[in-house]
């Protein structure tokens, strides 16, 4: 999705009144949240947890616009918080597991209703397994995973938002690609990848 910051009032975020501001606000998270929402599914958080994730995201937007004072790529920045939220998603879900009698999990899918039962038990089966995969990796790896092969950016997209080189994004692709496969036919106990 190609816009500019000035398509949603970012800069009346930064200096407008409170009425102004939240109006501006809404207009961004309107015309970004499914994308942070595909983004954090794509790197690995369950569909369930994904809503929250995505809240997160625009929290963290929010009071950092009121510290930036510039911001050149919008999407690159809202992907760039978005992959530290899913860092710190993973994170806080390894605690969880090792204090699970304390935090009992809930896990969920959105069901579809137009789908028949077996195929929707094998579609949430298939992300199951793709979330738990793309979890296991490391967070450089998944992001550029994620950056690359799913949301299809390419490699100076990427390297923008991750802020590393694009030489770097092009070696942990094939990294991550070859650790993906890996995991998968562990998981899988089969050489196919999904």
């Amino acid at each position: 999705m190609d816009v500019t910051v000035t398509d949603f009032g970012v800069s009346r975020l930064q200096s407008e009144s409170l009425v102004e501001r939240n109006r501006a606000w809404r207009l961004l998270y309107d015309a970004n949240f499914e994308s942070v929402y595909r983004l954090a599914c794509r790197s690995g958080v369950l569909p369930a947890e994904a809503e929250e994730v995505s809240q997160k995201v625009f929290a963290i937007a929010y009071r950092k616009l009121g510290e930036t004072h510039q911001i050149a790529n919008l999407n690159a920045w809202l992907y760039g918080i978005t992959l530290r939220v899913v860092r710190q998603h993973f994170r806080w879900q390894r605690v969880r597991r090792v204090k699970a009698w304390m935090l009992p999990e809930s896990p969920g899918v959105i069901p579809n209703e137009a789908a028949s039962p077996e195929a929707m038990a094998a579609s949430a089966e298939l992300q199951r397994k793709v979330s738990q995969v793309l979890a296991s990796m490391s967070a450089k790896l998944r992001n550029v995973l994620v950056l690359t092969e799913i949301e299809d950016l390419r490699p100076k997209e990427a390297a923008e938002i991750l802020a590393v080189p694009v030489n770097t994004v092009r070696s942990r692709r094939r990294l991550a690609q070859e650790d993906f496969r890996l995991r998968w036919q562990a998981l899988s106990g089969r050489d196919n990848t999904p």
